[in-house]
């Protein structure tokens, strides 16, 4: 590198000297190359660096989703004993929590397919057995008498028409669930059976038996309800009416599925008395002060759960306005299609109560 120094005279503005100086730059430019290289091999290691990093952190974080995954392929195999369980990170947790809800309710499914599987199966099988009962005593007897001939034959027909009638249902439920979509059935109050009393197996979680048992216990009534009625769809009734509904509808329709045979409030006390159960008539503010005072009761806090959402701001029970439902296309329709509801009669409510005391729910 050259660089020239001048020296002017400040008064003359003549040049009086030049100066010279030179100095070489190789050892910069060489330093600037090994430094260039080494910056360059630096940046190469880290880059790799980097990569390695990424590979075994993806691999970390996609480990969580494999056993996900795998989880999810199990489901097509069966069902594991084991819920889901992946908590490593947030969003795991959430897709954890969300398959597992998904995988219980396709147990509870699943559960519920195989029961009633099982159900048909054995329904189907008994009118069949009946059958070949009949058709081989008749078999292995010689001069059968024409009346006991006639008898055996009626017995006959009366099974394969149970068959049939077990047939026309199932196919009614297939038809049921292709225009579910498009079908709205609202039911009243589910209650047992008219054959035995019986209930469906998660009877504590019917809210109108939850109302009936509160009421029985608390062993006070509002006489302002006296006049109205409850209405009681009797289980094996109702699925009945489901049926029928199926067989004749194709279109989108709107059904109150209810029974028309209601039981005033009056009479359901005259039964609880015959029952031996002690219920009190008192003053409707009289109900409403009691009723108030079984929240701070741990042991009878339940009764008031059980009311509290059909209170007014007095404190007052508004069933009024929910009991009378017009179902008269319902139960016109039905009629029609050969189905009526039976009289819930004392005997029934009766039954009622008592296969709920039986079974230790009501505790009365």
């Amino acid at each position: 590198m050259h660089n020239n120094i001048s020296q002017i005279n400040q008064t003359t503005k003549n040049v009086q000297g030049v100066v010279l100086i030179s100095i070489s730059t190789d050892t910069i430019a060489d330093n600037k190359a090994m430094l260039s290289g080494k910056a360059n091999l630096v940046l190469a290691m880290a880059g790799l660096l980097l990569i390695v990093l990424a590979f075994f952190s993806g691999l970390l974080i996609v480990r969580p989703f494999k056993r996900i995954t795998r989880s999810i392929g199990a489901v097509t195999e069966g069902y594991e004993g084991d819920y889901l369980k992946e908590y490593s990170y947030t969003e795991t947790r959430m897709l954890s929590e969300a398959f597992n809800k998904m995988l219980g309710r396709m147990k509870v499914l699943s559960d519920s397919r195989n029961e009633f599987v099982s159900n048909v199966s054995h329904e189907l099988k008994t009118p069949l057995a009946s059958m070949k009962v009949l058709s081989d005593s008749l078999l292995c007897q010689q001069d059968v008498p024409i009346e006991l001939y006639q008898e055996f034959m009626n017995d006959l027909s009366q099974e394969i028409e149970r068959e049939s009638k077990i047939i026309d249902d199932l196919l009614a439920l297939v038809k049921l669930d292709k225009t579910a979509s498009g079908m709205n059935i609202r039911v009243g109050n589910l209650t047992s059976r008219t054959l035995d009393y019986k209930f469906q197996p998660n009877y504590r979680q019917n809210a109108f038996l939850t109302r009936v048992k509160a009421i029985l216990e608390f062993g006070l009534f509002p006489d302002y309800l006296l006049p109205l009625y409850s209405e009681f769809s009797p289980i094996d009734l109702t699925a009945e009416g489901v049926v029928k509904i199926a067989q004749y509808v194709d279109k989108q329709t709107v059904f109150h599925l209810n029974s028309n045979h209601p039981i005033y409030f009056d009479r359901f006390i005259e039964v609880v008395h015959e029952l031996g159960i002690s219920m009190k008539v008192v003053d409707g503010n009289i109900f409403t002060q009691a009723l108030r005072k079984t929240v701070r009761d741990r042991v009878m806090e339940y009764i008031f759960e059980a009311f509290q959402n059909d209170m007014d701001e007095q404190g007052r029970l508004l069933y009024d306005s929910n009991i009378h439902i017009q179902n008269d296309f319902t139960v016109w329709f039905l009629k029609k299609a050969g189905f009526e509801w039976s009289e819930i009669d004392m005997e029934y409510i009766r039954g009622y109560v008592e296969y709920f005391r039986g079974i230790g729910y009501l505790e009365v």
